[in-house]
């Protein structure tokens, strides 16, 4: 071996222990999170990395001879196992509604027809033997099935994350290369076809590298990539929450919040409930599906997330209600990040309804002293004006006695008459100013 094949096989050995590195990771983490949610679409997402990682590290154990006895049955084994990751890829897409069950029955049974062609065939032929008829038939079925597979699932994946919140369809999106990328890895390799590593092969194990890479960004994105994904949902969240600070009452913000929540997480619907699980505002909620909703959260009133694993249940608890959004298939499968964004928008949406709730108060106590006002001012009214027609009287008799009768009074007659009008005017005037 020259200089230049052994370090391109030392290369390769680093491109293909960080391949496996990866492969663990993210099977560990899908499998934590099958845990939790049991879905169908994480279970086949783990099946891939954990297939990968198998046929990865099997490299390691590959027996000296794989000709015959043993060596040509690892042989067999190992191209089953390898032709399982597009299909376990498909069931995936599958899972989250991007191929129908027509497409995967039938890719099911393609993978299944090149597992009985593998079985069936003859040993290999050895490196530098001129290849048989058969095996030329057989790489051709290989590559195809496993080409159609690739491609039918990048297809499915990009049509999935249409209509979906923006990181979800940049994860989507980033699936869909993959495996593209994975399709193509293994075409070239097909065509390599040489155990001499070349720059030929290492083009084939960096192309595997960056698919294994993208399918990792999908699921385990670091932060900056995730807040670079979000932001078109984000500025839909800050446009809501400047909706939220100008909201007055309960219904005012459920019009401004439920439509865009609803729209951000790609969900089934959402709705805003008060404190007696009763509907304030819901979009896309069927009355059967929203009588569903109440009644898992009357049965689970502090879970966060409830439900199917294939119709989970997000929700968000204020403190007098609840904000719950139907998320889709893809919520559990790329884990907690919209139950987390859900909580955050739940909190806004609490001081928003906190702060309608002071000024619902406030209109309130405000119309009731209104309301007394008024019937203070009819009150005084009535008093005032029956008060009045008695000492309008008065003033008269009075007026009529000086007029017609004053120079009959003697003594302190006249004394008394004028402290009577004095008094009498006294109190119009009273009755005036309660009046005004």
């Amino acid at each position: 071996m020259t200089d230049e094949s052994g370090g391109l096989a030392v290369f390769l050995e680093v491109v293909s222990g960080l391949e496996l590195l990866l492969c663990l990771v993210v099977a560990t983490a899908l499998a934590l999170r099958w845990r939790r949610h049991r879905s169908g679409a994480t279970g086949s997402a783990f099946g891939v990395f954990a297939v990968v990682a198998l046929v990865i590290g099997s490299s390691y154990l590959q027996p000296d001879d794989v000709m015959s006895g043993w060596g040509a049955v690892y042989v067999d084994v190992l191209v089953c196992v390898l032709l399982t990751i597009p299909y376990l890829l498909v069931r995936f897409t599958w899972a989250l509604g991007g191929v129908s069950d027509r497409t995967h029955l039938a890719i099911a049974a393609m993978v299944g027809a090149q597992w009985v062609a593998t079985i069936a065939a003859p040993p290999l032929p050895e490196e530098g033997a001129p290849h048989p008829s058969w095996y030329s038939s057989y790489l051709v079925l290989v590559l195809a099935g496993w080409t159609v597979a690739c491609v039918v699932a990048a297809v499915g994946l990009w049509r999935a994350g249409r209509g979906q919140s923006s990181v979800v369809r940049q994860r989507m999106r980033s699936l869909s290369t993959g495996g593209l990328l994975l399709a193509l890895t293994l075409v070239i390799s097909g065509a390599a076809g040489s155990e001499t590593p070349t720059a030929f092969q290492v083009l084939v194990s960096l192309l595997g590298l960056l698919a294994i890479v993208l399918f990792a960004l999908a699921f385990l994105p670091p932060p900056v990539l995730r807040l670079m994904w979000r932001q078109p949902d984000l500025v839909a969240l800050s446009s809501a929450e400047r909706g939220l600070m100008r909201a007055l009452s309960r219904e005012e913000v459920a019009e401004t919040i439920v439509p865009v929540v609803g729209r951000v997480f790609g969900g089934g619907g959402a709705a805003l409930l008060d404190e007696h699980a009763r509907p304030v505002r819901t979009v896309g909620l069927t009355p059967e599906r929203l009588q569903r909703l109440t009644d898992t959260l009357a049965a689970h009133p502090d879970g966060r997330a409830v439900g199917s694993p294939d119709a989970e249940l997000l929700l968000a608890q204020l403190s007098s209600g609840w904000l719950v959004v139907q998320a889709g298939r893809r919520a559990p499968v790329f884990g907690d990040d919209e139950a987390v964004l859900l909580d955050r928008v739940g909190n806004l949406v609490d001081l928003a309804l906190q702060r309608a709730q002071l000024f619902e108060r406030e209109q309130v106590s405000r119309r009731g002293a209104e309301a007394a006002n008024a019937e203070l001012e009819t009150l005084l009214y009535s008093v005032s004006h029956d008060l009045r027609s008695p000492l309008i009287s008065v003033l008269g008799y009075l007026d009529v006695l000086r007029s017609e009768h004053g120079s009959e009074l003697t003594g302190e007659g006249p004394h008394y008459l004028e402290r009577i009008s004095v008094n009498a005017v006294y109190m119009q005037s009273l009755i005036a100013d309660l009046l005004e």
